[in-house]
């Protein structure tokens, strides 16, 4: 039960964005405990909404060692070596989920993130929307996936980010209305997407709608709230407001 209470702390403290904090009650786990899927998985979400890519990418590796057939998380994996620049590595991951499973999110999420690597923005937004497209039902304790025509219906986790990398896309292509539109759909299967309300706020920045995107900014650090990039971001946001008060 002790053991028990540890790892559900360590999972409280990752879901609240308390990193850190998270890191280390997961890194005080027994080492037979802390090198499982879920703990290197665990590590690994921790590390990469730290923005530390390149350790998040090293425990996704020994997760998918340890467990090749478990796919959970890996569209964050993908994204992680889209930071990294890592063009090899992102289209060897998206082969292996293409071979593991064409019917899960988290495989078109990472060829999505493939081919926005090499800045082939009209095959992600493809990829991506075909990633929110991918339904599950479970039935009678069986998993039935499959693919259909409809939009924002929510399937799996992971559909939640692929909104949101739809809305990226987006973003690149300067098409700002699609991408707001897409990162609608994220936060209606998760309020507590931060990156969804970031996009938008980076949408609206675009727009120049400063006061709009000041809120979405603020929204999202309200569940994130130590992200140096969202503080970063509200501190331009500011800045611009000043610049056009001293104008006037």
């Amino acid at each position: 039960m002790s053991l028990l209470r540890l790892i559900g702390e360590a999972y409280r403290r990752l879901s609240r964005y308390d990193l850190a904090s998270s890191i280390a009650a997961f890194e005080a786990l027994p080492p037979h405990h802390l090198m499982t899927h879920f703990g290197l998985t665990c590590l690994a979400k921790a590390h990469f909404h730290s923005n530390d890519f390149q350790t998040s990418a090293s425990y996704f590796r020994e997760a998918m060692a340890s467990c090749p057939y478990l796919l959970q998380e890996l569209d964050y994996y993908s994204t992680a070596l889209w930071h990294l620049q890592q063009e090899a590595q992102l289209s060897a991951l998206a082969q292996q989920l293409l071979a593991v499973d064409k019917g899960r999110a988290v495989t078109w999420c990472a060829l999505g993130n493939c081919f926005s690597l090499q800045k082939e923005h009209e095959a992600a937004i493809k990829f991506f929307s075909r990633a929110v497209q991918v339904h599950t039902k479970v039935l009678g304790g069986y998993v039935k996936l499959s693919l259909t025509k409809c939009s924002l219906v929510q399937v799996e986790p992971t559909c939640c980010y692929a909104y949101t990398l739809l809305g990226h896309e987006h973003v690149a292509t300067e098409e700002l209305d699609k991408a707001l539109g897409a990162y609608r759909g994220a936060v209606r299967l998760d309020a507590r997407h931060y990156n969804a309300w970031y996009g938008m706020g980076v949408a609206l920045y675009r727009q120049d709608l400063l006061a709009p995107s000041d809120v979405h900014f603020r929204r999202a650090l309200a569940v994130h709230p130590t992200s140096r990039v969202l503080l970063c971001h509200i501190a331009v946001v500011g800045a611009v407001v000043l610049c056009h008060i001293a104008v006037v």
